[in-house]
């Protein structure tokens, strides 16, 4: 939240609830999506696509390894 508020508010709970709502209003600003199901309106379709998703050039240079379970379990929470 500091990064894109270019301060910090009283709290680091504060900084970052007021950062996120920066940016979906910024994401509403250029009409883009803010959450997964409204990309992908069959919450069944994320398996098939974190499977996919494990053959990604990006995965190479992901700071963390990470398996097509671990992918769905983020890809349902942003869902």
């Amino acid at each position: 939240g500091r990064i894109i508020l270019g301060k910090s508010l009283k709290t680091d709970m504060m900084t970052a609830l007021a950062g996120i709502e920066r940016l979906k209003e910024f994401c509403h600003s250029l009409d883009v999506a803010i959450h997964l199901r409204d990309i992908v309106s069959d919450k069944s379709g994320l398996t098939r696509i974190c499977q996919m998703a494990m053959y990604d050039a990006c995965l190479l240079t992901n700071p963390r390894s990470v398996n097509s379970e671990e992918m769905l379990e983020i890809c349902e929470a942003a869902w």
